[in-house]
């Protein structure tokens, strides 16, 4: 199957190939396991949308971060027009199409499931309230926008059924500037430095 998109960045098995897997593999089984294997090994976090709090109660102890340090805005997600419902055939028939990925998807929840386990779950459940509290905080100083690709400059996202936000106005500290960037400048300026 081709890659399509901006500079052909999006296809079949995305979170694989993101990781390396050559789209010529992605029907080879020993490949997939070779490559969840080595993703296991190689990193220390593998953090999924749909378990996101959870995630960040990973990535904050396993960064030492704070709370605040771990704040983040909603980038990049669906706006409220565009959120269409996939009917249990679709749905289906997506999971056979791209077996590689849920594969990968299936393994990095029990990866969660295993390391949140060995925590203490009082301690899990106050650092959850602090990192919603630092989220709402962080959000309270930005304004969302419902179609991002109408925002400009660092704030503007790829398309119009995805939000974006920018800092509120007088309040355009550069951690703000930071988390209302969208994905591809964010990416850029770090390539930069």
């Amino acid at each position: 199957m081709k890659r399509c998109g901006f500079d052909n960045r999006f296809g079949r098995n995305q979170m694989l190939y993101d990781f390396g897997l050559d789209p010529e593999n992605m029907n080879d089984a020993n490949e997939v396991q070779d490559k969840i294997a080595t993703i296991e090994k190689e990193f220390d976090l593998i953090m999924v949308s749909e378990r996101f709090l959870e995630s960040k109660i990973l990535l904050t102890e396993l960064l030492g971060l704070s709370p605040s340090d771990a704040a983040c805005l909603k980038l990049n997600s669906r706006n409220s027009a565009s959120r269409p419902g996939l009917n249990t055939e679709t749905q289906e028939l997506l999971a056979i199409w791209l077996a590689a990925d849920y594969e990968l998807y299936n393994k990095a929840n029990s990866w969660l499931d295993a390391k949140l386990e060995k925590m203490d779950s009082e301690y899990k459940s106050e650092i959850s309230v602090k990192l919603e509290d630092a989220d709402k905080d962080l959000a309270k100083s930005c304004e969302l926008h419902q179609d991002g690709s109408m925002l400009c400059g660092d704030f503007g996202m790829w398309t119009s059924r995805v939000v974006g936000f920018t800092p509120a106005e007088g309040l355009e500290e550069e951690n703000t500037k930071l988390a209302c960037m969208g994905e591809l400048q964010f990416i850029d300026m770090l390539r930069s430095k």
